[in-house]
Formats: structure tokens, C-alpha cells, sequence
């Protein structure tokens, strides 16, 4: 699987996919659970087009960005 970020990603950093986004994208924890800030976003062959995206909501998970 192909994969890219911007030089501003760090060890640790998360790839998330979110609701309305065209494109994956890195986040970092802030500290509290559910708190991520912003990185960047990431492209990543196989999730590109929404093939990673879970089946049902049971799978996602609500999170804040500051």
C-alpha cells in the first residue's frame, strides 16, 4: 500500500479517516482521551475512495479537533 503525509507528521501521530473528508488524515493526541489535534492530510493508495471506511456505526468513534 502506497503512502504519503507532509513532513509536519511524527512518530506516535494517527491516520484517521473522518466523515466528510476527501482524504485521510493525520492526527496527534492531545493529551485527553477523544482530543486530537489536526496535522495533516495523508494520502494513502487503498483509502482513498472510501474502501476503508467501516461498514455501520457500530465502528466509529467521536472525537474533538482543536
Amino acid at each position: 500500500m502506497g503512502h504519503r503525509a507532509y513532513n509536519s507528521h511524527r512518530e506516535g501521530d494517527e491516520v484517521w479517516l473522518l466523515a466528510g473528508a476527501d482524504t485521510p488524515i493525520v492526527l496527534k493526541r492531545q493529551g485527553e482521551a477523544g482530543i486530537f489535534r489536526i496535522v495533516a492530510p495523508a494520502f494513502i493508495s487503498d483509502a482513498m475512495g472510501g474502501e476503508l471506511w467501516p461498514d455501520g456505526e457500530k465502528k466509529l468513534e467521536h472525537i474533538t479537533l482543536v
